[in-house]
């Protein structure tokens, strides 16, 4: 209802510049970043209406005539929870009532999908309710020639049954992952166990070749148990401080030296970490004791410091826009965290954008329509990191030449592609290293994981390095980059105390 008045806000708000860049751009994005957020929250209460709306009239699951039938939806399309409906929606923008429904429906089209998963069939989803979810399961349970398509959560914990056929899209991350889903089928006398790959892209194929022969070998991931748990060790530095006034570096590492934790992490590693705190103004110095310091008090301040109350917090969520302020949706930051500028893609509103700036300090990830026939980046499924082991066998079959005979013929044709746009890298002198006008492509095939610290180890120690990677390579650009320096910077990278 008070659209006008946002609009002449933002109005107001970007004339602003004229009259100082930087105080005004910061009005600017809350004038607009308030307009979005009522956009966002009217078209969830508008499709909240509607799903109610249509509860109201449904039959029940035996086919029964609703409990209820009452005016509000009597008639139909025409009646007056549907008009009103149509209504408002044409009011959330500018323009006419085509333009509001299709701008409701792009908003929130993710969220109805998850909500109402009967809407395309019976499915399976963490965040379907309980009752959809189980009634879903039901289904699948007592049906004939039934399917039920889902994510992970009928992988584990959930017993449906025995399976004839798993058809996964793509390939899973892990091994574990794949033999847990292969191994709903099988379980009747005479089957085996089976699962098809139904892959449409390079990288997705050489990944579920690689999980294969990994299953096959019988290696598997193992449980991996940490004692070097960095962000908790800040944390808890962190709330030593906040609890007592203060505390010392003595004192905090006899305390939590003694965690099993952060068993693995050296003493001079600690003074290291305490000296970088401090420099960062995350802590001061006052009488010997560390208490928090200004960083520490704009990060953590707000409702008297409750997320060090907590190890784990609500996860923080970055709005994805388009260069010319268009809002997109929003991105969790774990995924956030694993995009790389220039690089990555991502679905988003069903259409594929490319990242071109990630704002940290905004949360803000600004983006373009992906080119249209521009082939992707040859970088397993980033944001998704792959491990150590399953990279390593990705490299050991696009260099070597074995058949594999489950393959089909399109996909026995996209390996042998792979292999030889690759293969000859992969067994050449220059240690997995390939120069490309200018640029320095090292093929660590490491994980997704590993390269990213590569990265920020590379960009820490090189100056005016450009450094971008995914789960097989790390990228370098730069004016001072040729091969007597790439050496010394991997001599920097073998130093133990880096």
């Amino acid at each position: 209802a008070d659209a006008p008045a946002t609009e002449d806000a933002a109005a107001t708000a970007a004339a602003a510049p004229a009259r100082g860049r930087r105080a005004n751009a910061a009005a600017l994005r809350t004038s607009e970043d308030f307009r979005r957020e009522a956009e966002k929250l009217a078209a969830a209460t508008l499709v909240n209406r509607l799903v109610m709306l249509r509860l109201l009239e449904a039959p029940g699951p035996d086919g029964t005539p609703p409990m209820r039938s009452p005016a509000v939806v009597t008639g139909g399309w025409e009646s007056r929870g549907y008009r009103d409906f149509r209504e408002l929606a044409a009011s959330i923008v500018r323009g006419d009532a085509t333009e509001g429904s299709a701008f409701l429906l792009r908003l929130v089209y993710a969220d109805l999908a998850m909500e109402l998963p009967g809407l395309y069939g019976d499915a399976d989803h963490s965040a379907v309710s309980r009752e959809e979810r189980q009634l879903a399961e039901e289904r699948f349970h007592h049906g004939t020639d039934a399917c039920i398509v889902c994510t992970s959560t009928l992988e584990l914990g959930i017993d449906v049954g025995d399976l004839d056929r798993v058809l996964q899209a793509e390939a899973p991350t892990t091994v574990g992952s794949f033999l847990q889903r292969m191994g709903r089928t099988g379980r009747r006398a005479g089957q085996a166990a089976n699962t098809t790959f139904l892959c449409e892209t390079a990288e997705g194929l050489l990944q579920a070749v690689a999980l294969v022969e990994l299953a096959k070998s019988g290696w598997v991931e193992s449980v991996e148990v940490s004692d070097r748990c960095w962000p908790v060790l800040i944390h808890q530095l962190l709330a030593l401080s906040l609890a007592d006034a203060g505390v010392t570096a003595e004192d905090a590492w006899g305390h939590l030296s003694r965690v099993r934790d952060f068993a693995g992490i050296g003493r001079e590693e600690y003074e290291r970490l305490i000296a970088w705190l401090l420099e960062n103004d995350w802590f001061r110095m006052a009488s010997g004791r560390l208490v928090l310091g200004p960083e520490a008090e704009r990060r953590f301040g707000r409702r008297n410091f409750m997320e060090l109350y907590a190890v784990f917090s609500s996860p923080q969520s970055y709005a994805v826009e388009t260069g010319g302020g268009q809002a997109l949706g929003t991105l969790n930051q774990d995924f956030v965290d694993r995009l790389v500028d220039g690089v990555s893609t991502f679905l988003l509103s069903g259409q594929a954008w490319l990242v071109r700036m990630i704002r940290h300090d905004e949360r803000r990830v600004i983006v373009e329509p992906a080119p249209r026939g521009r082939r992707r980046t040859w970088g397993g499924f980033l944001p998704q990191f792959l491990g150590f082991g399953l990279c390593q066998r990705i490299r050991h079959l696009l260099a070597g030449e074995e058949p594999y005979t489950y393959l089909d013929e399109p996909a026995a044709a996209v390996l042998a592609e792979q292999r030889e746009i690759l293969g000859p890298v992969l067994r050449g002198n220059r240690g997995d290293l390939e120069i490309i006008e200018g640029e320095y492509r090292w093929w660590t095939f490491a994980g997704g994981r590993i390269n990213s610290t590569l990265r920020h180890a590379l960009t820490a120690g090189a100056g005016d390095w450009r450094v971008t990677t995914d789960n097989f390579t790390v990228r370098m650009q730069g004016d001072a980059l040729n091969g007597e320096a790439f050496e010394a910077a991997l001599a920097r990278l073998r130093q133990e105390d880096l």
